[in-house]
Formats: C-alpha cells, sequence, structure tokens
C-alpha cells in the first residue's frame, strides 16, 4: 500500500496532477470575473451559518463529496471544472459584499493554506479520473489503477480533513478579529 501511495504523488502522476491543477485553477479564475449574484452571495451567507453550527464536518463532508464525485471518469472532469467555477463566482459575491476587489481576493485565496490543501486534493482526484479515462480507453491495467484509486481516496480523504481543520483555526481566528 505504500508503493501504491507513493505512485498517487510518483513522477508519471505529475504532469495529470499539474494538468487538473491549472485546470481548476484557470476554472476558478474565470468564475472570479463573472458578475455578482446576489443571492449566491445569500446562499454563502447560510452555508456559514452552517459552518457555525456544525463546524469543520460541514467543510469536510462538502469538499470530499465534490472530491468523490471529481473521480467518476467523465462525469468528475465537468464536475470538478463547474466546482472551481463557482468558487470563483463565490469568491467575487464575497469580494463584492466587503468592497474588495475581486483579483485580490483571488490572489489572498490561494496563499491560504487550507485552499492550498483544498485544490491538492481536488487535482489529485481529478488526475485519478483521467487516470481511469486512459485506462479504460487504453483497455490496459484497469485492475491496477483501481488500487490507484483506493490510494487517491485515502490521500484526498487526509488531505481534506487536514484543510478543514486548517480552515476552521483560521475561520475562527479572523472571526475572533472581527
Amino acid at each position: 500500500m505504500t508503493r501504491t501511495l507513493l505512485y498517487v504523488f510518483g513522477r508519471e502522476r505529475l504532469p495529470l496532477i499539474g494538468l487538473s491543477f491549472a485546470v481548476l485553477f484557470v476554472s476558478t479564475l474565470i468564475g472570479t470575473f463573472m458578475p455578482v449574484d446576489p443571492e449566491l452571495a445569500k446562499q454563502i451567507e447560510e452555508a456559514y451559518k452552517q459552518f457555525e453550527q456544525y463546524g469543520p464536518s460541514v467543510i469536510l463532508l462538502n469538499n470530499a463529496f465534490a472530491s468523490i464525485i471529481m473521480m467518476v471518469p467523465l462525469l468528475g472532469l465537468g464536475s470538478a471544472v463547474y466546482v472551481a467555477y463557482t468558487t470563483g463566482i463565490a469568491l467575487a459575491s464575497v469580494s463584492s459584499l466587503a468592497g474588495i476587489d475581486p483579483r485580490l481576493s483571488f490572489m489572498f485565496t490561494f496563499l491560504m493554506p487550507h485552499s492550498i490543501l483544498e485544490f491538492l486534493a481536488y487535482s489529485l482526484a481529478l488526475s485519478e479520473n483521467l487516470a481511469i479515462c486512459q485506462r479504460i480507453l487504453t483497455r490496459k491495467e484497469l485492475d491496477k489503477e483501481l488500487r490507484y484509486l483506493l490510494a487517491t481516496l485515502i490521500m484526498v480523504t487526509i488531505i481534506l480533513t487536514i484543510g478543514a481543520l486548517v480552515e476552521t483555526a483560521t475561520i475562527n481566528v479572523l472571526g475572533a478579529g472581527s
């Protein structure tokens, strides 16, 4: 299993992980420059209230569900682009409410440790989707890829758990300052 986990981050997977990150990054960037939706801002406010009520489990479950969908062949690619794009729209909405330039908000977001962890997890999930699709198309080593799927799922879960805890701590620290 250790060899399998190392393979998830191995040299052979790095191009897929990099491509996945680029797709997610660009999708988020495009979403950031879309017109602000006041209804979405209200939904984000409601989600924050859920977070206050249930804590990091809401963040973890939301991100884990998104990641699992991202691993589904074909469906996952569209889901990943949609999740990243709506993240950009959410950034723009929150930025407009706070009177902050969305470009600044976008840059700041990618400097936050929990965002880096979430995008790493999403990139791993999407790269697994691409690898599975490639294995299906070439009809080679699909059984081996299913083991990598399990290893990726474990890594994504660990990364998202750490990310949810870091995000919770960040929200608590920033919230205490207001």
